[in-house]
């Protein structure tokens, strides 16, 4: 699991994205600017035998590796905002991966932004994923849950609205998804189809509205 500190970032100050439980079996690891992990996209790899370090193409010189696996990057800029990946390669000869998204504002944000946690970080084929919404606002009117970063109605999985209880299916639904009252979202017997990012969004009784991300990836067996 890997957890940025601060959560919310500000332009300008340095933000650790914290690994917690490197697998002590750990040959190499690499981090990556981007959700896939290709050559193009990698920033730093470090193995571990030979304590050697080798910067990638989306290498800069703000960013600090830490040999416990986490990744310091240092006078953040909104342009390092985005998803990052950690790829583990273990001696038994098996790839770990895990996901973050960060995000950079460019002044102190309010307490209380909504962000979603992964429940199980790493999902097998088959199991189930609960993508756990928290810090909903109080005054919220509704909420809805896209199948991409975007906000558009061919994204959509489903939209509910508190003061009716009433609730709409998008193109995105599957009988395999359901909506919880405080905004979080469970995927049953999940597939490989269901790797991607997810948006929740949430409207309040002012009408504005608030959008965050998760990454989900689901590894078969």
């Amino acid at each position: 699991m890997i957890e940025p500190v601060p959560q919310n970032a500000v332009k300008g100050e340095s933000v650790l994205l914290l690994v917690h439980n490197l697998p002590k079996n750990t040959l190499s690891f690499a981090w990556f600017k981007s959700v896939l992990s290709v050559p193009d996209n990698k920033i730093v790899e470090y193995r571990t035998d030979w304590k050697y370090l080798t910067k990638g193409p989306a290498y800069n010189k703000r960013a600090m590796l830490h040999t416990n696996g986490s990744l310091l990057i240092q006078d953040v800029k909104e342009t390092d905002a985005g998803f990052y990946t950690l790829q583990i390669f273990k001696s038994d000869l098996n790839f770990e991966m895990a996901f973050v998204l960060l995000h950079v504002h460019t002044c102190r944000l309010p307490p209380a932004q909504i962000f979603i946690e992964l429940m199980t970080p790493n999902v097998l084929e088959g199991k189930n994923a609960l993508l756990l919404a928290h810090n909903i606002p109080e005054n919220i009117r509704a909420f809805s849950w896209y199948k991409e970063v975007t906000i558009l109605s061919r994204h959509l999985i489903a939209w509910k609205e508190i003061s009716d209880d009433e609730s709409w299916l998008g193109p995105e639904y599957s009988l395999r998804a359901n909506m919880y009252p405080n905004g979080s979202l469970v995927l049953y017997n999940t597939t490989q189809m269901d790797t991607g990012v997810y948006t929740l969004q949430t409207l309040n009784a002012q009408f504005k509205t608030q959008e965050t991300h998760v990454y989900l990836h689901i590894y078969s067996k």
